[in-house]
């Protein structure tokens, strides 16, 4: 079906929806082309490029569109609760967003997922996500808090990561695992709570 004109912003984002889904069902970018997206929205392979000018820059879309949802998994925490809380919360989505989401997940760090041209850091995909973090860590570990916040986001990818690469390893859920790497950074094992259910 023709969109009329003023609404090329649907049919963008219909096929970055379409992307996702092959994405997701998938687990792999390899399997992902242009004809295939183009099959799973429902329109004409050239159509995609009136929005996007190659299959990289539509995995690029992607990846933003999946970073976005990631903020906005990590956002839903109680504002009124302590720092610690928060950012125990925020972890904890931020684990299960890329657990469950494999596919999409691999698209947002992958090694090719690089800027066509330079952005700052305030200006990249993910950075609202990291800045969700490090406003909590900033009230619990000020000195050095964007250091401590980049070795909290980097520990919870790896728990990702391996979790999703290492299945047979004798896994601790992943609500100990958050623990551990908060206690470790921000020295705050007394806050934590220990009653938190596990994944």
């Amino acid at each position: 079906m023709r969109h009329r004109r003023g609404e090329g912003h649907r049919l963008r984002a219909e096929i970055i929806t379409a992307a996702t889904a092959l994405l997701e069902r998938s687990g792999t970018e390899e399997t992902i082309s242009l004809r295939a997206v183009a099959n799973a929205a429902g329109i004409a392979t050239t159509s995609i490029y009136l929005h996007f000018d190659d299959r990289e820059a539509l995995l690029w879309a992607v990846a933003e569109a999946q970073f976005g949802e990631l903020d906005s998994a990590m956002a839903a925490t109680d504002p009124e609760a302590a720092p610690i809380e928060r950012l125990r919360a925020a972890a904890l989505a931020y684990c299960r967003f890329g657990l469950e989401r494999p596919g999409p997940y691999r698209i947002m760090f992958g090694a090719t997922r690089t800027p066509k041209q330079h952005r700052d850091f305030e200006d990249l995909p993910g950075a609202a996500a990291f800045e969700r973090l490090h406003a909590c860590v900033r009230e619990l570990a000020p000195d050095e808090s964007f250091a401590t916040t980049t070795a909290i986001w980097a520990a919870l990818h790896g728990i990702v990561s391996l979790r999703a690469t290492m299945q047979h390893f004798p896994w601790q859920s992943v609500a100990e695992l958050v623990d551990v790497v908060i206690h470790a950074h921000c020295d705050a094992r007394s806050a934590a709570s220990d009653t938190a259910p596990g994944i």
